[in-house]
């Protein structure tokens, strides 16, 4: 996998950021889809950069986008992550404010002609509220789709039998978030800082609880829905082995992320969308 992101000249063709209003013009004269990375900021241990999340989220946008042949908007690099605000530099919005910037954002693109936005999710807890926008959304406009694809179910397919892993752990900053940032930019990451880490109870837990994220906790062996905070349950920042992560198997991992997301977008193209509200009165 090439690193995309230096290249001025597929930047221009491929980010609208980089695009000019014409070129923008053009796309939409042969697409109605447009790929939207959103990830956040915030700490992966101590060998990883604080942007893991928007970086591995554009790096399958990147990917897919190139195949598919379908531009890219300007990235969402901040989420919802106030559970790793213990280690400096995490940034995270609100709920509604991320709400919001969801909704403005993709209410902006289908302004302009853009009828199915296809969000590339860097991280998982953004998940529903980006769902709960789609819905608002699909209901205001009268039809525009707004899909959300997170890699980890696919990565953990192809990931977990080339690390020896099993289901269940998410593995936050650990082999395979590694392997991501090993692809979209090495100099990123300091393998030599990189920490083996498992997941453990809470201290004021008791015997019945076992936690299996900082969103999800068994009790008697049932899940339930207990927020917690990172440091809680992991002495380090991440989780995982991370020094067996390497380039090669990230692109295992990686490439099938992102043709399934290519995938996705051609099924799209067979869906003919109504939008009959592109009017977005609420813009000021």
């Amino acid at each position: 996998m090439e690193r995309k992101f230096l290249d001025s000249t597929w930047r221009k063709k491929y980010r609208l950021i980089d695009m000019t209003t014409a070129d923008v013009k053009r796309w939409l004269d042969k697409t109605d889809i447009v790929l939207l990375p959103v990830g956040s900021v915030e700490q992966h241990g101590d060998h990883m950069p604080l942007g893991t999340d928007i970086y591995t989220a554009m790096l399958v946008a990147y990917g897919a986008a190139e195949k598919a042949d379908v531009p890219i908007a300007p990235e969402i690099w901040m989420g919802i992550t106030p559970y790793h605000m213990h280690k400096p530099g995490t940034i995270t919005v609100r709920y509604q404010t991320f709400a919001n910037i969801i909704y403005d954002v993709c209410r902006s693109l289908i302004h302009h002609g853009f009828n199915k936005i296809v969000v590339s999710a860097g991280h998982k807890n953004n998940f529903a509220t980006i769902s709960e926008v789609a819905r608002k959304i699909r209901y205001d406009t009268g039809g525009a789709l707004v899909i959300s694809y997170y890699r980890g179910e696919v990565a953990k397919e192809f990931g977990f039998p080339l690390f020896g892993l099993k289901g269940g752990d998410t593995r936050h900053g650990g082999e395979m978030e590694t392997a991501g940032m090993l692809c979209w930019n090495p100099e990123l990451v300091q393998m030599d800082k990189a920490k083996t880490e498992t997941i453990h109870n809470p201290e004021w837990f008791t015997d019945a609880f076992k936690v299996s994220s900082v969103n999800t906790t068994r009790f008697k062996g049932y899940p339930i829905g207990l927020p917690l905070d990172h440091h809680e349950i992991c002495d380090s920042g991440n989780l995982g082995d991370p020094r067996v992560a390497n380039r090669e198997i990230a692109e295992k991992i990686y490439v099938p992320v992102m043709d399934v997301l290519v995938d996705l977008i051609n099924e799209l193209r067979k869906i003919k969308v109504n939008v009959k509200n592109r009017e977005f009165v609420e813009k000021a």
